[in-house]
């Protein structure tokens, strides 16, 4: 875990964000990544998944249920939002590399899931429904056992990574290509502008908050 006297972000004060009541703060995630849930494979996959979507750059839920092998070339995740179809590109961290290799299913076949969220291409968004709605009832226990209200959700991990990230002090348009919300053609822009400078290291230092033991 990061020492309080080592966080980068200490001395920067910035005012709310509108979706702060929606976000933990940094003491909030650091505990969540640091609970230790080895008793219980369930929950543990379900907080894995969550971190996930943290590090990932808010990577929403139904993106990590849809992702696939080939969506991971040598140190990079590619993979468009399904939502909105906007491109996205991930540096793989450290973080990001772990929960993959612990969660992910050891296939080398690229169309398949990385996860396993969806196992075959029968009723794909009810094995994603139900999947979420999993995921959210084990986040709620989680909640209550760290005491966190209102109860987490898999879109928590979004709200946080942006609320961080602006806390850090990255420019809302580095954000908003992190979290795939401008155009398509400002997002390739984006992309090529910042993949391995302000935005891969806004998220690398997002990820290294949480730095587990």
């Amino acid at each position: 875990m990061v020492p309080p006297c080592d966080y980068p972000f200490k001395e920067i004060c910035t005012k709310p964000c509108k979706t702060v009541k929606r976000a933990l703060d940094r003491e909030q995630m650091v505990k969540l990544a640091c609970l230790s849930l080895h008793s219980d494979a369930e929950l543990k996959r379900s907080l894995d998944l969550f971190l996930f979507g943290f590090y990932a750059q808010g990577m929403a839920f139904v993106d990590i249920a849809y992702l696939k092998w080939k969506n991971i070339s040598g140190n990079r995740i590619i993979y468009r939002r399904h939502k909105s179809k906007q491109l996205i590109q991930i540096v793989i961290t450290p973080q990001i590399k772990s929960i993959i290799d612990e969660h992910g299913n050891n296939t080398n076949n690229a169309e398949e899931y990385v996860f396993s969220v969806i196992k075959n291409n029968a009723n794909e968004y009810t094995q994603y429904r139900t999947a979420l709605g999993r995921t959210n009832r084990h986040l709620k226990i989680i909640s209550a056992k760290l005491k966190i209200d209102p109860p987490l959700t898999t879109y928590t991990a979004r709200h946080t990574w942006a609320t961080l990230a602006r806390e850090y002090g990255a420019p809302v348009s580095a954000i908003s290509a992190g979290l795939g919300h401008t155009k398509e053609e400002m997002t390739l822009v984006y992309l090529k502008e910042l993949d391995l400078a302000p935005l891969h290291r806004i998220n690398k230092m997002v990820n290294n908050l949480l730095e587990r033991k």
